[in-house]
């Protein structure tokens, strides 16, 4: 039997067959990752920053910074905003910004680039500790009836690793809303309806026939008749921009769709409930 390479630990079949595991784990969490932060949202950054600290250790290299306020309006009387951002690392990071326009189509986020709004520096270096100043200005008329959509996207620009570095960079992208209001006063007005698609699997569909975008929290689902009992919750804050919808998949705890479903969530800081029937029914 071969003995293990000096200093090595390891039989050579052993540590080959080892390499061939952490490369296929690497490549699954790299993806995984990437998909998770890609458009992570500003109010959620510091808790991501930690995890992706947590699962990497020594074998990732992440930065972290905090962004305020993390909404942005602009209307024809307020033009312009002033954001802050800052860098909680000890190395410095670089950022660059970009302006996308928002929709919904078929009831998901959708970004595409735009020049409506203007964000200044496209791109900056932070030291440890210091903090950047963005100017947002707003480059178009506002919509004489309805909100505008729109996302500021802050992307972390990786340094060159260090030549001895054999992990893997994890750069952060953070999409703050940017909202354009109306001439006239804005308010959203939300419908329901929810049907389940595959087994153990729920869609709920919120259609915004209002004229301002609605963002929603702590958002659950129950029985009309038992209110108490709570079958599915989306934890994330959900926007749902005006004149479009957004669809949203639920995996339930327990329970059936009933005759009538009750949703609940908190709607710019006011208790919400809403009425949603099976789709088809």
């Amino acid at each position: 039997m071969r003995r293990p390479a000096a200093g090595s630990g390891c039989f050579p079949a052993l540590c080959r067959a080892l390499a061939s595991v952490s490369d296929r784990l690497r490549d699954h969490l790299r993806s995984r990752i990437r998909d998770r932060i890609h458009d992570l949202p500003a109010e959620r950054l510091p808790r991501w920053a930690g995890i992706a600290a947590l699962v990497w250790a020594s074998h990732a290299q992440a930065g972290s910074f905090t962004v305020n306020p993390v909404r942005v309006e602009l209307s024809a009387a307020a033009p312009t905003a002033v954001l802050q951002v800052e860098n909680i690392e000890r190395a410095p990071i670089t950022i660059q910004l970009s302006t996308m326009a928002w929709a919904q189509p078929a009831g998901n986020d959708v970004l595409q680039p735009s020049r409506d709004i203007l964000a200044t520096p496209q791109i900056f270096t932070l030291k440890p500790g210091a903090t950047q100043i963005l100017r947002i200005g707003l480059m178009r008329k506002p919509d004489a009836g309805q909100e505008l959509g729109y996302r500021l996207l802050l992307e972390e620009i990786p340094p060159p690793p260090a030549p001895d570095f054999r992990g893997l960079q994890v750069a952060l992208r953070v999409s703050l809303p940017v909202f354009v209001k109306p001439a006239t006063e804005g308010r959203p007005r939300l419908t329901a309806s929810i049907e389940r698609r595959a087994e153990q699997q729920w869609h709920l569909t919120l259609t915004n026939h209002g004229n301002a975008a609605a963002r929603l929290q702590g958002l659950t689902v129950h029985p009309n008749r038992d209110p108490q009992q709570t079958l599915a919750a989306y934890p994330s804050a959900v926007y749902v921009l005006p004149g479009q919808r957004r669809e949203l998949t639920f995996r339930p705890a327990a329970g059936s769709l009933d005759d009538v479903m009750l949703i609940k969530a908190v709607m710019q800081g006011t208790p919400l409930e809403l009425h949603a029937n099976p789709a088809g029914q």
